[in-house]
């Protein structure tokens, strides 16, 4: 079930900033016509570069991340329509691994959470 994106939408992009020497510099999460976000301000050593860079390229892969597990969702629930507790045994036709049904539940956690239902 794809709902309406009340975020920015995508893509969204990585983008080193910097405020001179005496500040580490730090990552800013664009979008087409907007600033989405500024990740850890890294003042002097204080914050580990590496982690704000992994940190901000995570976040700017957010909207292509939730499309995907939409599109997954939306797929599987074709075949499955009672959705993951109904994967486990489709009327006689078959029935999902229990890995599958597994990572089906934490794609539909982790949907409610970036929807702001959980």
């Amino acid at each position: 079930m794809t709902t309406e994106a009340k975020h920015t939408p995508g893509p969204w992009t990585a983008v080193k900033g910097d405020h001179g020497e005496s500040w580490g510099g730090y990552w800013q999460i664009d979008a087409e016509f907007d600033a989405v976000a500024c990740n850890q301000f890294c003042h002097a050593g204080a914050r580990d570069q590496a982690v704000s860079e992994a940190n901000a390229h995570l976040i700017a892969a957010a909207p292509n991340l939730l499309s995907a597990l939409e599109r997954l969702d939306a797929d599987w629930t074709k075949t499955f329509p009672d959705g993951p507790e109904g994967s486990l045994d489709y009327y006689g036709i078959g029935k999902m691994a229990d890995e599958t049904v597994s990572i089906w539940r934490d794609i539909r956690a982790a949907l409610a959470k970036a929807r702001g239902q959980s």
